[in-house]
């Protein structure tokens, strides 16, 4: 949804099942995001997003995240994006960098 010129939002909930090696089964896990995407000119945007997890079950650690990051629009139909993770929870990764790229057709 927009916010204001510009400026939009986000929201995701979702519900994974994987599979646990151990115990032989599928749990649950249940993620959430909030993402604030800025567009900066037309063509480059950066955004911030909180991400949480945790496993339905209870038996899975509650993960936190910081995901900041920049896209750039090659095309209305080809994203080029990059930026880190970071994580805010003991049991969520320190650091994490990544790049992507969106092709809609």
């Amino acid at each position: 949804m927009e916010l204001a010129d510009g400026v939009g939002l986000g929201l995701m909930v979702e519900a994974d099942f994987v599979y646990d090696d151990a115990a032989g089964n599928y749990e649950t896990e249940l993620v959430a995001t909030a993402a604030v995407g800025f567009e900066l000119t037309e063509t480059v945007g950066a955004y911030a997003e909180l991400i949480g997890s945790t496993g339905a079950d209870g038996d899975s650690p509650d993960v936190a995240i910081l995901g900041l990051g920049a896209t750039y629009a090659v095309t209305s139909n080809l994203q080029f994006d990059a930026g880190t993770n970071i994580g805010l929870s003991r049991d969520a990764d320190d650091i994490g960098l990544f790049s992507g790229v969106t092709l809609r057709f």
